[in-house]
């Protein structure tokens, strides 16, 4: 497993990178803002800049069809921003003045993390260790960031050491940028599937439930796994986010520390869940994540009632581990399957991000007012909204459905295998027997010209040597 993690360090760097560099900057800017104004609008301002982050990671999608010299020049702009935002804070002339470039800089961190989630997606999408590296590189962000506020004290130090990583995180952009990693076009070529063990998980393979997609079931079927778990990632969200800003106001107020030893249980947790979640090729990870989420809530909610705000964070850290490394590495193997997989593969975080900002407000009044038995009404329809969502979107499928999924995706490796069909010639094969859709419908779907899919067609009957579309089909099934 070492061996297998270590052909994958360029994305677990990356992805460390962005993590350090965003909770980094959000606990500066957090920090700064706590001279000038209240805990409870500092809460307010970070759900601010959460919310232009969750915009930047929507933005990424158009912007990397864009040419890539001009992706180049925007990365060397949004470096010298990044450089300045962080001299603003560091220099404090005005209020206003840090709130604006507070926008501006998390906006630029959303489309630089929508970058390095697409690029790192596109390499992880068949390692059966996914989840386990996400969860690392998340540990290693988490970290670098407790290190940095342990070693720098003073304000200087630290956004020295803020910049120093936000040049790395540029340089590792500018990377992606120029060797074409970051382009909005799917990874589907037209080169011959390799065989044996590769095959196997181009097609699904050991990863079948996960990695199968969405076009080698049926057509759309990703848009709907994508929007399933965008619900489900959305209302556990709202959850943790109220539960954050008890957290972030504590820390404003000067009650807590987040900087202190237990966010360590963060990095601990996202490797823990990590390690949980591949587990039989994460077939379980739905229901794990869901276990956890139903424990730490009766837990943390246990703690905040009885007064034990300590004792909240230490749970709230292991629970958030979780969560993290769950929608993250969720949307990131989902989204090579999508069709605008640039788009969702950093779309956990945006969904996050975008909660924190919607929330903020309407739970900081609750929280303020001492609405306690409120707060516990609603946390409870949340959960029983979660609940209703993760049955409703089949998360909870184990083993019956599972191995049948997977019994396809072998199948269709093993047809693939035997004629020597290409990858797209796969992803035809599968469209043009799952029904009787007419041809053009299925062009527009796979996002090519109607000549180009019967060309790809005629390649097919040629390899299986059939003549028909009824014939391909009757040959593929049987």
């Amino acid at each position: 497993m070492t061996a297998s993690l270590k052909t994958h360090a360029w994305e677990l760097m990356a992805l460390a990178l962005f993590y350090f560099v965003f909770l980094g900057g959000e606990y500066f800017f957090d920090a700064t803002l706590a001279s000038f104004m209240s805990p409870a609008d500092v809460v307010l301002n970070q759900g601010m800049i959460l919310g232009a982050s969750a915009v930047g990671f929507c933005c990424f999608e158009p912007f990397s069809r864009t040419p890539r010299r001009v992706r180049l020049s925007c990365s060397i702009a949004s470096m010298v921003v990044g450089f300045g935002g962080i001299a603003v804070l560091f220099a404090q002339p005005s209020l206003l003045l840090m709130q604006v470039i507070g926008v501006i800089c998390f906006y630029l961190l959303g489309v630089l993390g929508g970058a390095v989630h697409w690029a790192a997606s596109r390499k992880i999408a068949g390692f059966d260790h996914a989840a386990l590296l996400v969860g690392i590189a998340y540990a290693a962000g988490i970290a670098m960031q407790f290190v940095a506020n342990a070693a720098f004290s003073d304000r200087l130090a630290a956004s020295i050491a803020l910049a120093v990583g936000a040049a790395a995180l540029f340089a590792v952009c500018r990377r992606c940028f120029a060797s074409g990693c970051c382009d909005g076009a799917t990874q589907a070529t037209d080169e011959p599937m390799s065989s044996g063990r590769d095959a196997h998980s181009d097609l699904g393979g050991k990863n079948a439930p996960n990695a199968l997609g969405a076009r080698a079931t049926c057509p759309s079927a990703s848009l709907r796994g994508a929007l399933w778990l965008s619900v489900i990632v959305a209302l556990v969200s709202l959850m943790f986010v109220t539960l954050d800003n008890i957290v972030t106001l504590a820390d404003a107020g000067g009650d807590l520390d987040v900087g202190s030893w237990p966010r360590l249980l963060l990095a601990v947790s996202a490797i823990a869940a990590g390690a949980l979640f591949d587990i039989r090729q994460r077939r379980y990870m739905n229901f794990i994540m869901f276990c956890v989420l139903l424990l730490s809530t009766i837990a943390i909610l246990a703690a905040e009632t009885s007064g034990g705000l300590f004792w909240g964070l230490v749970l709230f850290y292991l629970a958030s581990g979780f969560f993290v490394t769950y929608f993250t590495a969720s949307f990131m193997l989902m989204a090579p399957k999508t069709r605008r997989p640039a788009l969702w593969a950093g779309m956990g975080r945006a969904i996050n991000n975008a909660c924190a900002f919607v929330i903020v407000a309407p739970s900081l009044a609750l929280i303020q007012t001492g609405g306690l038995i409120l707060m516990i009404a609603v946390c409870i329809v949340l959960f029983v909204a979660i609940i209703v969502v993760f049955f409703a979107s089949g998360a909870f499928r184990l083993d019956a459905a599972l191995e049948e999924e997977a019994r396809s995706a072998v199948d269709l490796a093993a047809f693939v295998e035997e004629y020597g069909l290409t990858p797209r010639e796969a992803e035809v094969l599968v469209l043009v027997t799952a029904d009787e859709r007419a041809l053009k419908e299925i062009a527009s779907e796979m996002d090519i010209s109607l000549r180009m899919l019967q060309k790809h067609l005629t390649s097919i009957y040629k390899k299986t040597d059939t003549q028909t579309r009824a014939g391909l089909t009757k040959k593929f099934l049987t």
